[in-house]
């Protein structure tokens, strides 16, 4: 049985070997570096050494010569397997110290085991540098540990490039975290805005709107309860805004022209320009409506406009929003990846600022990409507007030069026609005396509602409690045709008190109102067993219709 001494630093490769060659009949020592080997093998000496050459203490080039300049040892074969020293100036110097086998990790085992047994034949047979060649040794094993030392330092600068790479994407990631979870907290805080100020915004408009049937056509108070009533509709835009720039809005795409958008967006933005910036819009007669969410072009619009004046840097210049159609070809539209030849509508945002070289532009539409002072933005608003265009079916592209300005021109699909809307607003429609349970705990707002529809012939009973309400139902299930709840009052839920409604009469329809509507709640709503979400503050004639078809249709049933 061979006794063999392994020497490597490495627990695992120790292991691995002395599995091999337990496995094969051998027994094994090992040892984690020169000094050890060799003081083991001078106790008690081995039929055969293999041994690592990087390893701390004492490397296996420095172990080799020991070895075989020890008349105890020099005759016991000495292999060398290493990972590191590859290079055959590596294999030539070992050998001249007198290695009997050069072996690369890692080698088939069979074929491992076939050299070792041929070393062990041979008994230490490699011929060992005479002492007058020491001189040239110790130089070849100089050039050696200055080519690994080389080779190490060139590993190590591509270990540290790689370690900063990896830093700087974690803390990339760590920021578009922080920037995510600051999103959802604008939303959160957007979506309790919404509510509490669309009370507001309800009791005004709607007040404002009863008013104005009280009053006649040339009453002087007209006009400003007109004025009222458009900053009312302006204020619920603004909410709306809100809502979509934190994605917490469902989309309500409509045919319609854009045209009005712009001239709506501009008039508000030259409200917050510096004077010695110039915005203008050049339209072109003729242009055909898009299918669109009005509330998302009117954010495209207010984004790309913003960008563009932070692309002055504080300098006079212009910005310019064009409109007008294109018909685009089978060559014209390759560059616009998603579309097909047809009629667009085009919408461009042009500035005179600084510009862009190409490295920015490829990453403009990232999320979370700024070229902003940190705190100064958060590289949300172009990659929120590629979004919004990629859901609308369009394409948007920028072209820009350092120097040279900016210009983002923006595609989409022309729709075939234009939604009409009525030459003259329709009679409010009137009830037949349904009686209505309305349930919002602000008190405006029922005294505004009880006034609405008694005006319009039905029977109302209005509460700001929901127990009360309930109680009030569950008396007389029968007795009422229509239920309408807001979502969120302190201590209840509109949810959760339409489920209750719902399970002592399920046939009769609810309505729940909210000034903060998402998809998710008219999913749970439609769950729920609700007829129908309505959008707080909503016009008369809106809040009208809705209730005038639902109590209608239980009437009839």
């Amino acid at each position: 049985m061979a006794r063999i001494l392994v020497v490597d630093d490495i627990e695992q490769n120790l292991y691995m070997l002395r599995v091999l060659l337990e496995a094969h009949g051998c027994s094994v020592e090992d040892a984690r570096h020169g000094g050890e080997a060799l003081e083991k093998a001078r106790r008690s000496a081995p039929d055969l050494i293999i041994s690592d050459l990087l390893m701390p203490v004492m490397d296996g080039y420095t172990l080799l010569g020991h070895w075989k300049a020890d008349e105890q040892l020099k005759r016991i074969p000495f292999v060398v397997y290493t990972a590191t020293y590859t290079d055959p100036q590596d294999e030539k110097h070992a050998l001249e110290l007198g290695a009997d086998a050069f072996i690369i990790k890692p080698m088939d085992p069979v074929l491992f085991m076939a050299r070792i047994r041929e070393v062990l034949a041979s008994r230490g047979t490699a011929p060992h540098a005479p002492a007058g060649e020491e001189k040239e040794r110790l130089r070849d094993y100089s050039e050696v540990l200055i080519r690994m030392l080389e080779k190490k330092m060139r590993q190590l600068e591509q270990t540290n490039r790689a370690l900063e790479a990896h830093i700087a994407e974690r803390q990339q990631l760590e920021e578009q975290l922080r920037q995510s979870q600051k999103m959802e907290a604008i939303g959160q805080l957007a979506g309790g805005i919404a509510h509490d100020f669309n009370n507001i915004l309800a009791a005004i408009s709607g007040n404002t709107e009863l008013a104005l049937e009280d009053t006649a056509s040339d009453h002087p108070a007209r006009e400003f309860l007109e004025e009222i009533r458009n900053s009312s509709a302006r204020a619920k835009r603004l909410v709306q805004q809100i809502l979509a720039f934190s994605r917490r809005q469902p989309l309500d795409r409509r045919v319609i022209s854009l045209e009005p958008i712009i001239e709506e967006s501009t008039d508000l933005l030259r409200a917050s320009l510096p004077a010695s910036v110039g915005l203008d819009m050049e339209v072109d007669a003729g242009v055909p409506p898009v299918l669109a969410d009005a509330t998302q072009m009117h954010q495209v619009l207010v984004n790309l406009c913003t960008n563009a004046w932070h692309a002055l840097e504080g300098q006079s210049g212009r910005i310019v929003v064009r409109l007008k159609s294109v018909a685009l070809t089978a060559d014209s539209v390759k560059p616009l990846v998603g579309l097909r030849p047809g009629n667009f509508v085009y919408l461009s945002v042009s500035d005179t600022g600084i510009g862009m070289d190409a490295a920015t532009r490829a990453r403009i539409f990232e999320p979370f990409f700024t070229t902003k002072e940190p705190g100064k933005g958060t590289g949300l608003g172009l990659s929120v507007v590629h979004g919004i265009v990629q859901g609308h079916d369009g394409a948007i592209v920028v072209r820009s030069q350092p120097g040279e300005g900016t210009v983002f021109e923006i595609y989409f699909p022309a729709a075939t026609a234009i939604e009409e809307t009525a030459a003259a607003p329709a009679p409010a429609l009137r009830g037949q005396g349904q009686h209505i349970l309305f349930l919002d705990d602000e008190a405006p707002l029922v005294t505004l509602a009880q006034r609405l529809l008694e005006r319009r012939g039905y029977r109302f009973s209005g509460f700001t409690r929901a127990s009360e309400a309930l109680r009030a139902f569950a008396e007389k299930p029968d007795e009422f045709q229509l239920v309408i709840t807001d979502l969120s009052m302190p201590g209840a839920s509109g949810l959760h008190f339409a489920s209750d409604i719902l399970k002592l009469r399920p046939d009769v329809p609810v309505v729940l109102c909210s000034g903060h509507v998402t998809e998710e709640l008219q999913e749970h709503a439609r769950r729920a067993g609700i007829r129908e979400v309505l959008y707080k503050p909503n016009t008369v004639d809106e809040f009208g219709e809705t209730i005038h078809r639902l109590a209608s249709e239980t009437r009839r049933s």
